[in-house]
């Protein structure tokens, strides 16, 4: 069978999800520009966090002039490895993004596990799903959002060199956000956290991945702050020459 056939129907085994049940996990969602991956470098810093890499069939790429390196933001691999992987059973879940696959491999959980830390993660919500359907009880989500729709927009145009760039790949942006934030207020487990003030989000990030998976007042304030970012989305109509 091709990469593709796997990942379409791919399941990991019995011994993978021996692994993942036997470990602590934290998951970090969040439309983009929600800071996952900055919250993520500041919980690295302290001790007890393992970081997943995740393997990739995409070409290393360059952000803000340093270029990407294999093992410290993905396992870079070939198709063939990547095909290879999954036969032999050594990934959670794998998920498809044009015509590359991504997926979070076994051995990242077994690392965590023996060095008895955190797992800790920047997935999207398809890969969430796998890990709370294979280990709820271990696994904590968190879903990452700006505190307002002007904030989120503010954050991703300071992405794109120019605004005709900002322009031509916005219409994506907010189809993802739309579809990222109504899957992850329509099901329990997810965490809303608001990033509007960088150590402040941190510092309840890192109290939630240390306590049971429990939820309070702050995480129904949340989940309504989110609920009001989505309306705001979903009421901007934007025709592209006119985004300013």
């Amino acid at each position: 069978m091709s990469v593709v056939q796997l990942s379409q129907t791919y399941e990991p085994d019995q011994r993978a999800i021996d692994i993942v049940r036997a470990a602590d996990i934290l998951l970090l969602a969040g439309i983009s520009g929600a800071g996952k991956d900055t919250i993520q470098k500041q919980l690295l810093q302290k001790d007890g966090y393992h970081r997943i890499v995740t393997h990739t069939t995409r070409q290393p790429r360059e952000n803000n002039g340093t270029m990407e390196q294999d093992g410290r933001e993905y396992h870079f691999v070939s198709f063939e490895q990547m095909q290879d992987l999954l036969e032999r059973h050594q990934l959670i879940e794998v998920n498809q993004y044009g015509v590359n696959f991504y997926g979070t491999s076994v051995t990242e959980f077994e690392t965590a596990k023996n060095m008895k830390k955190i797992a800790i993660g920047d997935i999207d919500v398809n890969g969430v799903e796998v890990f709370r359907r294979i280990a709820s009880d271990n696994v904590r989500a968190l879903f990452l959002i700006p505190p307002d729709y002007a904030t989120w927009r503010q954050r991703l145009s300071s992405r794109y060199q120019t605004d005709q760039e900002f322009k031509a790949e916005y219409p994506a942006r907010r189809a993802t956000a739309i579809q990222e934030l109504e899957h992850a207020l329509s099901v329990p487990y997810y965490h809303f956290i608001i990033n509007d003030d960088l150590a402040r989000a941190v510092r309840v990030t890192d109290e939630i991945a240390h306590r049971k998976d429990m939820f309070n007042q702050h995480d129904d304030e949340a989940r309504l702050k989110a609920r009001e970012l989505l309306a705001s989305i979903k009421s901007d109509q934007p025709n592209v020459t006119q985004l300013k």
